[in-house]
């Protein structure tokens, strides 16, 4: 599964994931996103937001 999220989520999505996940210890890791469309990462940024 991948996730998508802004960093300032990051901590809540963790513990969701931990929360609901059927493995004692799921595979958490962050990568960093170090170039991308800005058209692409506005959209994101302003989709996570909505919820």
């Amino acid at each position: 599964m991948l996730i998508k999220t802004t960093k300032d989520l990051e901590a809540e999505v963790y513990r969701e994931v931990q929360n609901v996940h059927s493995y004692d210890t799921p595979e958490l890791i962050t990568l960093p996103i170090t170039n991308g469309s800005e058209t692409y990462l506005d959209w994101m940024t302003a989709a996570v937001h909505k919820q």
